[in-house]
């Protein structure tokens, strides 16, 4: 078989990747991982993505900026040794979890994995950071500022993602 790339297929980007503007967003969470610093500072990697379904609804957020993916860290409390519980209330509160659902979970990772397709509601602002001399403009929040969406979910957007592995495969369905 051979292998070949066709640029005629290459799709246009819809938007840039400039810096969103200061507003109030309806996103998915798309992934939520522990990660850690390059100094070993452990944190929650969240991805989020602005949702696509509010063009109508939200023109000025949504309807310009679908689609774009916009990162965000939640910090491990190393002076304390734990996960801020205050960042732990706020984002279960987001994602519209009761307290006792909040509760049910085994491990820290099945609650961050729970997270995974649930749509919230962030507010984000401009900010300066600066990193070994160098100030750059980025995108910030802080989960204070993430809430449960006013529009739910129209389907599960990762159903067809569910983390299975394995599928039912018989023998007469093989080609060979």
């Amino acid at each position: 078989m051979e292998f070949n790339i066709d640029f005629n297929k290459k799709t246009a980007s819809e938007n840039s990747y400039e810096l969103l503007p200061k507003g109030t967003y309806e996103m998915v969470i798309y992934n939520a991982t522990i990660d850690a610093s390059k100094n070993g500072h452990d944190f929650l990697n969240f991805d989020f993505l602005i949702r696509d379904d509010l063009d109508k609804a939200l023109p000025d957020t949504n309807g310009k900026y679908h689609k774009r993916h916009f990162w965000a860290s939640v910090w491990y409390d190393v002076k304390n040794g734990c996960w801020r519980q205050d960042d732990l209330a706020n984002i279960a509160t987001a994602v519209g979890y009761s307290q006792e659902k909040a509760n049910s979970f085994k491990t820290f990772e099945d609650f961050i994995n729970s997270l995974i397709g649930k749509a919230v509601r962030v507010y984000l602002w401009q900010s300066k950071n600066e990193y070994n001399g160098e100030t750059t403009e980025i995108n910030s929040t802080m989960t204070k500022f993430w809430s449960p969406t006013k529009f739910k979910l129209a389907e599960d957007p990762f159903k067809d993602n569910e983390g299975n592995t394995t599928a039912d495969i018989k023998e007469e369905d093989l080609p060979f």
